[in-house]
């Protein structure tokens, strides 16, 4: 999964998320987050007036901004705390000094792997569901 991270973000970011062990939790925060939100149009939301591409996609882009606010406000809550990068060497800066612009786009790029497995769930999860059976294709 580091690969992934890699094409598109920081690899300061990175090896700041690295460091302190959050790029597996950030993943599996999308991934059970992509569940849930299919389970909720595949399940919850199982009657024929939602059987819909657009409420479909609605609840996929809710998916991926949960994903991506859980991502930034990680960023943003270990960037508060001030950690320093190497105690030995304080010119080294603080873990997660990137800024914001840094946080967002990684906040991104979370949204985009949440949709991706949203879509992913949802060719399974469609198979169960009794109206929502032929969206989103």
């Amino acid at each position: 999964m580091y690969e992934f991270f890699e094409l598109f973000t920081e690899r300061t970011l990175l090896d700041d998320l690295d460091v302190e062990n959050l790029l597996s939790p950030l993943s599996l925060t999308a991934l059970f987050v992509a569940a849930g939100m299919a389970g909720v149009y595949y399940f919850a939301l199982d009657k024929h007036r939602y059987a819909r591409v657009s409420t479909w996609a609605v609840v996929g882009l809710m998916s991926g901004l949960l994903t991506a606010f859980f991502a930034i406000a990680t960023c943003y809550r270990k960037a508060d705390q001030e950690v320093m990068r190497n105690e030995a060497n304080p010119n080294e800066g603080k873990l997660f000094d990137q800024g914001g612009g840094v946080f967002f786009g990684f906040g991104l790029e979370m949204l985009f792997l949440n949709l991706l497995l949203f879509v992913l769930i949802s060719v399974f999860a469609k198979r169960f569901s009794t109206n929502n059976r032929k969206v989103p294709f």
